[in-house]
């Protein structure tokens, strides 16, 4: 064997294997692989369709530092982005970023973390839209990585019409 391949060896064996996350509902479904020291909070709640938390290993479901979260818009208009970041604790000004060939608005809050904020139309009635919102809480560059991966990651969609 060669000098190099058995610490390489020895390392790769020792480092810790990053878990498969996969989770959907009726609007989204992720396919991940939570890095070493994360764990997911599916159940009992939120509901399947409405999200999900990520949290750190030895960390509570209840604090979790990452939160996808659906929700139906309840307006007889489309939500406005500006006024959504306002209610999420956005405090800077946000960027419109483009992943996965959806358009988000992420913007950063008074605790350095962030909110992504997605609309999408899944009719023509305003009361049709869903409302995608990705939060991240406190500075940790763990954590910060770990959204971008999500933000990646997660596929969003309207249901299908009943036949």
């Amino acid at each position: 064997m060669n000098w190099l391949a058995l610490p390489l060896a020895v390392l790769f064996a020792a480092a810790p294997a990053a878990r498969p996350f996969v989770a959907q509902g009726d609007y989204w479904e992720i396919r991940l692989d939570l890095p070493a020291g994360w764990k997911s909070c599916t159940a009992p709640a939120p509901a399947p369709n409405h999200g999900f938390a990520l949290a750190p290993r030895d960390g509570s479901c209840a604090a979790a530092v990452l939160r996808f979260l659906v929700e139906n818009n309840l307006d007889d208009a489309l939500p406005d982005l500006t006024a959504l970041q306002q209610q999420a604790g956005c405090s800077a000004g946000s960027k419109a970023v483009e992943i996965g060939g959806r358009g988000w608005n992420v913007c950063r809050d008074a605790s350095q973390g962030e909110t992504a904020l997605h609309v999408q139309a899944c009719g023509e009635n305003p009361n049709d839209a869903v409302i995608f919102t990705l939060q991240r809480s406190g500075g940790d560059a763990a954590a910060a990585a770990l959204f971008g991966r999500v933000l990646e990651s997660v596929k969003l969609r309207c249901p299908s019409a009943p036949h």
